[in-house]
């Protein structure tokens, strides 16, 4: 299992450096940054999916801190209906069946008293307030690829930094597409 420990250790290893010790932690802090939220391609990944209820109040529901994407929203209601986003410039209160996000609230449409399930994707707490986490026990290459392309960044070699965006780029598109929501058909039991 890949820890934070070992992570800085693997960074050092792979830039052939021993004098970077101090600058690690920040090569992965920015590595994290860019893995969950600013990538074209971010993680998005089965081991990030959380399940919150959310308490309506106002037509409004806040969303919880560590929030990254909605999967989907449900009406915790009786029938569980499926509402859908609309970018906030095309949102009306009128238009049941669809939410908007601004800022940290969910907004809801006239009508809505329901409290929400809502199904998203989490930001995995930062390695540096935990020895490691599931996107790391899962996919620690994320991690090293990303923190590489910032020490070769710090280290003033281009080259190398460019070589570790594609890998890291590349690993996040893989990464991603292995793990699509699975479709299944309806489950059948035979009897023995």
């Amino acid at each position: 299992m890949a820890t934070y420990s070992t992570l800085q250790t693997d960074i050092a290893t792979w830039m052939h450096r021993s004098d970077l010790t101090s600058a690690i932690p920040s090569f992965i802090a920015l590595a994290e940054e860019e893995l969950f939220k600013t990538h074209f391609n971010a993680l998005r990944v089965r081991e990030m999916e959380a399940e919150e209820t959310l308490t309506v109040s106002n037509l409004a529901a806040t969303l919880p801190a560590d929030f990254l994407e909605a999967r989907y929203i449900k009406l915790n209601d009786s029938l569980r209906t499926t509402i859908f986003y609309t970018p906030p410039e095309k949102w009306k209160p009128s238009s049941y069946g669809y939410f908007t996000i601004i800022g940290a609230e969910i907004r809801l449409p006239t009508g809505v008293s329901n409290d929400l399930k809502l199904v998203y994707f989490a930001k995995p707490d930062p390695l540096a307030t935990t020895p490691t986490n599931a996107v790391l026990d899962n996919y620690s290459g994320a991690y090293l690829k990303g923190a590489l392309k910032y020490s070769f960044m710090f280290a003033k070699d281009p080259q190398a930094s460019m070589a570790a965006q594609a890998e890291f780029d590349s690993y996040l598109a893989n990464a991603s597409s292995n793990n699509k929501p699975v479709a299944a058909g309806p489950l059948y039991v035979v009897a023995a």
